[in-house]
């Protein structure tokens, strides 16, 4: 199987607000996984808000944890 993938980031309010964006998906099938995530930069810290989807055909690479779409909270200090 071929798999591409694709990646952006976009930076707003002087870079303390980030959008990112993941994708990887399968060039023959429906089997992909994507994940966006959000994160809010201040001083020494930064907060992360972000999504796993997968999606595709039970027997897929990603398709299989269809069922398993995640959210996630990420709080980062760093010094």
């Amino acid at each position: 199987s071929s798999y591409m993938s694709l990646w952006s980031r976009i930076d707003f309010m002087d870079d303390s607000l980030e959008f990112e964006n993941f994708l990887v998906f399968n060039l023959k099938g429906a089997d992909l996984m994507y994940r966006p995530k959000i994160t809010y930069k201040m001083r020494n810290m930064r907060f992360s808000f972000g999504l796993d989807i997968f999606d595709g055909h039970s027997d897929g690479y990603f398709g299989q944890f269809a069922d398993s779409d995640r959210v996630y909270f990420q709080l980062t200090y760093v010094f």
